[in-house]
């Protein structure tokens, strides 16, 4: 088994079709096979994406980070309805449009506990 097997990780991808938004969720999985065949994933938005970071969640719940991280950057959650290519229509939850050193930052406040001294400036993200 390697490292990225044994292991709960927090990833942050960016789109090769949406420059600016990162998707940030997390994986239980090896993060090369959570991220093989992207382009016919909703959660990708069925294109392939480029793993930009991804970090351990050891000694963390990685479902309870990665909410954390959503809730912080709740108001930059990309919202908008799309239509797959099966027909059918789909909200991706796990999109933000924020540059990746907003997203780096908010992770690194979550692990130092020092999150909640913080605010997201709504109008420049």
């Amino acid at each position: 088994m390697t490292a990225l097997e044994v292991s709960d990780w927090l990833h942050v991808n960016r789109s090769k079709i949406y420059a600016l938004k990162h998707k940030i969720g997390c994986t239980e999985k090896a993060l090369e096979s959570r991220l093989a065949g992207t382009e016919r994933q909703q959660t990708y938005l069925e294109a392939l994406v480029q793993l930009v970071a991804s970090f351990d969640c050891y000694n963390l719940d990685p479902r309870w980070f990665e909410c954390l991280v959503h809730a912080k950057l709740n108001l930059q959650r990309v919202n908008v309805l799309l239509h797959s290519l099966d027909g059918s229509t789909y909200r991706p939850r796990e999109w933000f449009d924020v540059e990746f050193e907003t997203a780096r930052e908010v992770v690194k406040r979550i692990v130092d506990g020092m999150i909640a001294q913080y605010r997201m400036d709504n109008t420049t993200g």
